[in-house]
């Protein structure tokens, strides 16, 4: 019987060394997506979008830094050195509509945004450059 305690024993603690190299297999695959994501995008930090009512009567702000990806088979460097055409469009179309969460002035609406953004920065630059825009930071201060 005492063998066979020191078996179970064994066997469980070879279960639990597998377990946590696996969720640590994960976390690096999550890494390396993130650094994959990095090493394609370009940085657009300190941008202040104005977040209107249906009146286009500013009420908050929006402070975000985010991040675009380049598209698969485009050239990175081209792009950053774009950067300050790319955060431009980006700040123009934020400016034209409000990408707030509808019904909470201090979100952002991150799909309707990453619509909007791509898509502007794409018709700009009139090629399919950027895939997808993610927002690292936004914080928010109401007016009052």
């Amino acid at each position: 019987m005492r063998g066979f305690s020191k078996f179970l024993a064994i066997c469980a603690l070879g279960l639990a060394v597998s377990a946590s190299g696996q969720s640590a297999y994960a976390a690096g695959d999550a890494n390396k997506k993130e650094e994959k994501e990095i090493n394609r995008s370009v940085e657009l930090n300190a941008m202040v979008f104005p977040v209107f009512d249906k009146d286009r009567e500013i009420i908050n702000y929006l402070y975000v830094n985010a991040r675009m990806l380049v598209a698969d088979g485009k050239g990175v460097w081209d792009y950053r050195e774009k950067a300050h055409i790319v955060r431009d469009v980006v700040l123009r179309a934020a400016h034209r509509k409000s990408v707030h969460l509808k019904g909470n002035y201090s979100r952002i609406d991150e799909e309707k945004a990453e619509k909007l953004f791509v898509d502007s920065v794409n018709k700009e630059l009139g090629e399919k450059a950027f895939t997808s825009i993610t927002f690292l930071q936004v914080a928010s201060q109401e007016l009052g």
